[in-house]
């Protein structure tokens, strides 16, 4: 069970529990059906909606900002299109919530972003952004034949649900922890809360029309505006190949001989052994993991941080399906990436934010 009272370990609270804040690591030392009873529909409807909010500032949705912000340049808006698009995203959360509900209660082990852990769903998402590239490059002329229509408008919010999926925002994790435990209504209803806080900035803004007045009438400034949001989908569209290759093992990245392969068998014996065991659950198709491991991870100081307290470094890769790590991750309370799991003999597991910061690194470590 939780535990009410915080035992402080140095600058954190260590707290029994599943519960993540963007400024603290906790350990988790309870079993998971009590930590999910404890956490509460309640919450779990709390932190999903906190979530869906902030999954609008994940890097995944770049290309569809893009194309939302062309949208209202040419004077898209109103309440039937915020309702349109609320709808597309609220529907393509609950497919999303019945597949993996579905999958899982057949045995498969599978969790958020499970769709792109196909190569084949890789590459038609490509193709996909792409297209819609060159589009607005004004190198392949057509126009959608939803386009500008009410269907346009609701699948305008299943591509971005489509495109955000790869992401994990802060809060994220334990509601949806919490969902795929409970199943049935209660899943329905967290995964709702998600989809509601992703639509509502926008659903927000494309239903008020008094701030689109201040926009510049559509002139010929808005082919260059169409280049330059081009942009962000060809490096969507470069990022999917760079997946797909290592789903198919086109190439080979060299790696980092710091970092060893997962495998629960190893963390066991190292942690039996008494040694220290930091663990990067990741994916190629997980843009959050990719910023941690570039901006913070990589870093020396923090890479020196390890060297000198011991610590052994494992990466779990989740890119392609893996059932060992997906039990893993559901015996800490998660169903997707990224999760940081620093291991301390004689500890409890601490479970660090989703957002890394070297502070963060360094404060568990200490802790």
């Amino acid at each position: 069970m939780l535990r009410a009272a915080a035992q402080p370990v140095g600058p954190f609270e260590r707290v029994s529990g599943i519960f993540v804040s963007q400024e603290k690591a906790f350990a988790v030392d309870a079993p998971i059906a009590a930590r999910f009873a404890d956490l509460g529909l309640a919450l779990a409807l709390v932190l999903a909606f906190a979530g869906g909010l902030l999954l609008n500032l994940m890097p995944c949705v770049l290309p569809v900002l893009s194309i939302k912000a062309l949208g209202f340049a040419q004077g898209e808006g109103g309440l039937r299109h915020a309702l349109l698009y609320s709808a597309g995203v609220l529907a393509s959360f609950w497919l999303l919530a019945a597949l993996l509900m579905g999958l899982r209660a057949v045995g498969a082990q599978l969790g958020w972003g499970f769709q792109l852990q196909s190569p084949t769903a890789v590459a038609v998402l490509a193709v996909f952004f792409l297209v819609l590239a060159l589009n607005l490059s004004g190198l392949l002329e057509f126009r959608f034949a939803f386009a500008g229509q009410p269907g346009g408008h609701f699948l305008s919010g299943v591509l971005a649900v489509v495109v955000a999926s790869p992401c994990t925002a802060p809060f994220m994790g334990a509601a949806l922890g919490y969902a795929v435990l409970e199943s049935g209504w209660r899943a329905f209803l967290v995964f709702s809360a998600l989809g509601l806080g992703m639509a509502l900035p926008y659903a927000a803004l494309a239903a008020a029309p008094g701030w689109r007045r201040h926009l510049p009438k559509p002139g010929p400034w808005m082919p260059r505006l169409k280049r330059w949001l081009a942009l962000p989908l060809y490096a969507t569209v470069l990022w999917l190949v760079w997946v797909f290759a290592q789903q198919v093992n086109f190439f080979h990245e060299k790696n980092d001989a710091a970092w060893e392969p997962y495998s629960a068998q190893k963390v066991a014996s190292l942690q039996a052994a008494g040694k220290p065991v930091f663990v990067d659950f990741t994916a190629a198709w997980c843009v959050t993991c990719q910023v941690n491991e570039r901006v913070v991870l990589s870093r020396d100081d923090v890479m020196a941080a390890f060297r000198d307290r011991g610590v052994t470094l494992v990466r779990a890769d989740w890119t392609r399906r893996d059932p060992e790590i997906a039990r893993a991750l559901a015996e800490l309370g998660r169903s997707g990436v990224p999760a940081y799991v620093l291991y301390k003999p004689g500890r409890a597991p601490l479970l660090l934010p989703e957002l890394l910061t070297p502070q963060r690194v360094f404060d568990a470590l200490d802790g």
